[in-house]
């Protein structure tokens, strides 16, 4: 026998009955057939279609204590239990109302037990934000009342996100994951001001400008160095045939100088141009290379 067919079959049967007088019949029609088509998702077990339908009938009857306890009995099988709860006593409420005492002793008995496992959430604004205009808290979309700040929030098993924003600050998101254990969770809303719309992208741009000005003067500098190098190797030959003023030992005499006042500038960039700090999860190192050969000069640089 499936598993719901004692459960929602007496609750199916007394549906129409128990709004019968405060409806109108046609809704009431409307009403049955929606909820008869819940109770044969739920017999599949497609809760995720069943729970919706049943909201429709809730919608259309409001005193329906049968749709509501079934609604409450698929939120749970779903893995919603905050939402379940929230139907149970709801159903309570209007079954004692009515002095449906079976249906208060059940749906009780079922509330006390789901409210064993449930998680709850705090969600806390400072005083300094508080006063904020135009401050705005959604829960998964949905306005979070200021009424709800500092109240206990009872959680489903699924994940939440808490997203705050007011004008003139940046907008804040938190992702909220129950935790397997029942537990009480605090969230703490953190709004910055925030800065001109193009602060972020002038930073990121100044900070390349600087990395390649200082990738830049390494070259300058190796540069410099092998120019300096050549000058040398000039002035060994200039030695070596016991030359004083010839055309190898003049171009001894400028390689060097001007190596040398390349490998400076080099250096004075180098030294003077912030690199600043990376940006989150970029590496802004630069990685060099100059390599002196007897055909030339080689260069590799990484970022």
């Amino acid at each position: 026998m499936p598993r719901f067919s004692g459960i929602v079959l007496s609750l199916s049967l007394g549906l129409v009955a128990a709004v019968a007088g405060a409806a109108e019949p046609s809704t009431t029609k409307t009403a049955q057939h929606i909820y008869d088509q819940a109770v044969t998702d739920m017999e599949a077990g497609n809760f995720a279609l069943a729970c919706p339908r049943l909201k429709k009938v809730i919608h259309l009857l409001p005193e329906a204590i049968g749709a509501q306890l079934t609604l409450a009995e698929c939120y749970e099988e779903l893995g919603y239990p905050a939402s379940a709860l929230e139907h149970y006593l709801g159903a309570i409420a209007k079954a004692e109302g009515s002095g449906q005492h079976a249906r208060v002793t059940r749906a009780r008995a079922k509330a006390e037990a789901l409210a064993l496992r449930i998680s709850a959430l705090k969600v806390e604004v400072p005083e300094t934000l508080r006063g904020l205009s135009g401050l705005e808290l959604l829960l998964d979309g949905r306005p979070f009342e200021q009424a709800r700040w500092g109240q206990s929030v009872l959680l489903d098993d699924r994940t939440y996100t808490l997203v705050a924003s007011a004008p003139g600050y940046r907008t804040w998101s938190k992702q909220i994951d129950p935790p397997a254990e029942p537990a009480a969770l605090k969230v703490t809303v953190v709004l910055e001001k925030a800065g001109s719309a193009n602060d972020k992208q002038k930073e990121e741009a100044t900070r390349r400008k600087n990395t390649r000005q200082r990738s830049a003067s390494i070259v300058m500098m190796g540069v410099g160095a092998g120019i300096a190098a050549t000058g040398g190797a000039f002035s060994a030959v200039t030695e070596a045939t016991g030359g004083s003023s010839s055309d190898p030992g003049v171009v001894a005499l400028w390689s060097g100088v001007a190596g040398g006042l390349l490998a400076g500038a080099g250096a004075l960039i180098f030294f003077t141009t912030p690199l600043g700090e990376a940006s989150p999860g970029k590496d802004a190192a630069v990685h060099a290379r100059v390599g002196v050969h007897p055909g030339g000069l080689s260069f590799q640089s990484a970022w």
